[in-house]
C-alpha cells in the first residue's frame, strides 16, 4: 500500500484549476502475472525481457557516449516485439539517478532527472522505454495504472509549469476502481514500454508516476528513459 497524489473532484475546477490530494492505493505486483498479461493496445503498456551492455559508470557520467548505442539497442528491440510499426524513431536518452532526499523540495541542483510522483500522461511523446541499469530494485518504483481501470470523465488537462519551462500534460481524477501495477525486484533485463499519446486519437495510454514503496532497502534507484516515436 503506497499514497498516490490523486486530482480531488469539485465543480468549481470547470471554472479553476485543480489541486491534488493523496489518497492511499495498492500497487499490485506484475511478477505474479505472465508477461503477455498486459498489451501496450489495451492496457497502455507492457512489459518487456531483453539483455543490455549498460554499465554504471558510463551511464551516469557518459551518457553522452553511450545514449547513442543505447538508442540502437531499443529501436531493434522495438521492431521485434511491434511489427506492425514500419518506422521506429528514437527522440532521446535520459538518465534518471534519484536524489537521495527525493522527493523533498530541497533548492540545491542536482546531476540529473528526478522521476514524477504525481500520477500522469504527458503529450510531448508517443512512447517511454525504461529500465533501471542497476537491480534488482524496488526504490521508488514506477507505477502503471490499468488503462482499463481508467472511466470516461476520470482524466484532465493540466499546466505544467517549471521555472525554465512550460509543458501540458494530462491528470487522474481519484477512482478506487484503478488498478496500478508495479515489477518488484525490477533488474535491468525488465523493461516497461508505456504509451503516452496517438496521433490517430484517443487509444489506451500509461497513465504513471513513481511512488514510495514502504518496504524497499534497495539503493536510490537508477533509470535510463528513451522516448520513442513510431509509424505505422
Amino acid at each position: 500500500m503506497t499514497l498516490l497524489p490523486y486530482i480531488k473532484r469539485n465543480p468549481l475546477y470547470e471554472k479553476e484549476k485543480l489541486y491534488s490530494s493523496d489518497l492511499y492505493v495498492c500497487v499490485r505486483d506484475l511478477r505474479v502475472q505472465p508477461p503477455e498479461a498486459f498489451d501496450l493496445n489495451v492496457h497502455g503498456f507492457c512489459i518487456l525481457k531483453s539483455k543490455t551492455g549498460l554499465k554504471l559508470e558510463y551511464t551516469l557520467y557518459k551518457s553522452g557516449e553511450v545514449g547513442g548505442a543505447y538508442c540502437t539497442e531499443v529501436e531493434a528491440v522495438s521492431y521485434d516485439t511491434f511489427p506492425e510499426y514500419i518506422q521506429i524513431e528514437t527522440m532521446n536518452f535520459i538518465v534518471i539517478n534519484r536524489y537521495e532526499r527525493y522527493p523533498k523540495g530541497d533548492s540545491i541542483p542536482v546531476s540529473h532527472e528526478q522521476a514524477a510522483a504525481i500520477p500522469h500522461s504527458d503529450f510531448s511523446l508517443f512512447w517511454s522505454v525504461r529500465r533501471p541499469f542497476i537491480g534488482p530494485n524496488n526504490d521508488w518504483s514506477l507505477g502503471l495504472c490499468d488503462w482499463t481501470s481508467i472511466t470516461e470523465g476520470g482524466i484532465c488537462d493540466n499546466d505544467d509549469l517549471h521555472r525554465d519551462k512550460v509543458t501540458e500534460n494530462t491528470l487522474l481524477h481519484a477512482n478506487p476502481n484503478h488498478r496500478w501495477y508495479y515489477i518488484s525486484d525490477q533488474t535491468p533485463e525488465d523493461v516497461i514500454v508505456f504509451r503516452i499519446t496517438d496521433t490517430t486519437g484517443p487509444r489506451a495510454s500509461g497513465f504513471h508516476c513513481a511512488f514510495h514503496n514502504p518496504i524497499s532497502a534497495s539503493e536510490c534507484r537508477k533509470n535510463v528513459e528513451v522516448r520513442v516515436v513510431a509509424i505505422r
